[in-house]
């Protein structure tokens, strides 16, 4: 299912989101969230209107509570359930890598804690290269072996 599907049937994303976003500092502070980024479509094409966002993409990093459980209060505070949640503590270091490279941050409690954040992904990404290495390489030999088969 491609994203256009998922989101068939639901009201579009409304006008002004991005400055919607602001109003979610309270409830970030209320439930101790460290680091909020926007990433996604809506990140990088802007407001609603231009290349059409599907979904507003968060990524949260808390101190206490799974991210998840913060999606009814954001989505209500932004007025649109097409919201996806990311936990921080839980991406992958290909996701975090994208996240603090393309997404903007939209909040921070702790510059220290975002300083550090960002350098422990820079390491995570470079220490697992050579594993993307290898399953890229496998996964190109087990792709070249079914060409070859099919032949």
């Amino acid at each position: 299912m491609g994203i256009p599907e998922r989101w068939r049937g639901h009201i579009p994303l409304p006008e002004g989101i991005k400055g919607s976003l602001e109003e979610l500092t309270p409830i970030f502070e209320q439930e101790g969230v460290i680091l909020a980024y926007l990433f996604g479509s809506l990140a990088k094409t802007g407001e609603v209107g231009e290349r059409e966002p599907h979904d507003v993409d968060l990524a949260l990093l808390t101190e206490g509570k799974p991210a998840w459980k913060l999606w009814d209060e954001i989505s209500l505070a932004l007025g649109t359930e097409r919201l996806d949640i990311a936990d921080l503590r839980r991406a992958s270091p290909v996701l975090l890598f994208e996240i603090i490279r393309s997404g903007r941050l939209i909040y921070s409690s702790d510059d220290a804690a975002r300083e550090r954040f960002v350098l422990d992904v820079l390491h995570l990404y470079r220490d697992t290269a050579p594993l993307r290495r290898r399953q890229r390489a496998a996964l190109k030999r087990r792709m070249d072996r079914w060409c070859e088969e099919s032949r």
